[in-house]
């Protein structure tokens, strides 16, 4: 653990060196600053961006009525969740002969949570309210009426 500190800590105080020396014009606008003061933050920024993400730990309902749970990074957005229930589901299927058509299922089926539908794969799940415990559900997605 503490040499992967050292090593992070060594990789950002070379970026932070490298970025002093090409902008020093910049440097010169903001004299009153130290560079302490202006490069730590970028420091700082980069090492937290760097340490793993704790999960949520969530709860499929599928529509025969099953659960089965799934562990995605409180940061996801959609599309990550997606590919972790499919994931997850491959896995469960493993001992089965069962192919799924995973795009058929989300062309038809979407993850709904609170009566909100996730349909954009690039939104983050936390702006759904979803926390650690909580349980989503497949819904149809889409309905076809024909008339003949």
């Amino acid at each position: 653990m503490i040499l992967f500190i050292f090593s992070i800590d060594h990789h950002l105080q070379f970026l932070c060196k490298k970025f002093t020396n090409s902008h020093n014009a910049e440097n010169k606008k903001y004299p009153s600053l130290s560079p302490f003061l202006r490069h730590d933050s970028l420091r700082r920024s980069l090492a937290y961006h760097k340490l793993p993400q704790p999960c949520l730990n969530l709860s499929v309902l599928k529509l025969d009525g099953s659960c089965f749970d799934v562990q995605v990074p409180r940061t996801a957005k959609v599309a990550e969740l997606k590919e972790a229930v499919e994931r997850v589901f491959s896995q469960l299927q493993n001992h089965r002969e069962i192919t799924v058509s995973w795009s058929h299922v989300w062309g038809h089926f979407c993850l709904c949570y609170n009566d909100q539908k996730l349909v954009d794969d690039k939104a983050y799940i936390g702006l759904y309210g979803i926390h650690d415990g909580d349980q989503l559900r497949f819904v149809r997605h889409l309905s076809f009426n024909y008339m003949i």
